[in-house]
């Protein structure tokens, strides 16, 4: 997969795609259009081996601490609903060049 250590590299322009995707200010329905982008990062990486979860997990965690204090509740949900929205794409995406299997093992009954 990815180098994790050359992510830092990808901050700048992940935060001018936001900037972008919150100055559009998507409406209510083009959110319930893409609800499966508001699902749980982990939920298209089972192995959790992309690097990509750590990078977008750590920028939640920055927003959220930097900027807490400085937006009211709208605003906030705005720019975590666009920062998922993106984390969402990236991961999927990285996913899906990934040769590992993710499968959960099968069991059988004993017997």
């Amino acid at each position: 997969m990815a180098n994790p250590d050359t992510l830092v590299y990808l901050m700048d322009e992940t935060l001018a795609q936001l900037e972008s995707l919150v100055r559009a200010r998507p409406t209510p329905r083009w959110l319930k259009l893409r609800r499966t982008h508001l699902e749980p990062l982990r939920a298209l990486c089972p192995c959790g081996l992309n690097p990509l979860l750590a990078y977008f997990s750590a920028g939640a965690e920055s927003l959220e601490t930097v900027l807490s204090a400085d937006l009211d509740k709208g605003e906030k949900s705005m720019l975590c609903q666009g920062w998922h929205f993106l984390a969402q794409n990236e991961i999927e995406a990285l996913c899906e060049g990934c040769c590992r299997v993710c499968a959960p093992a099968l069991s059988f009954p004993d017997g």
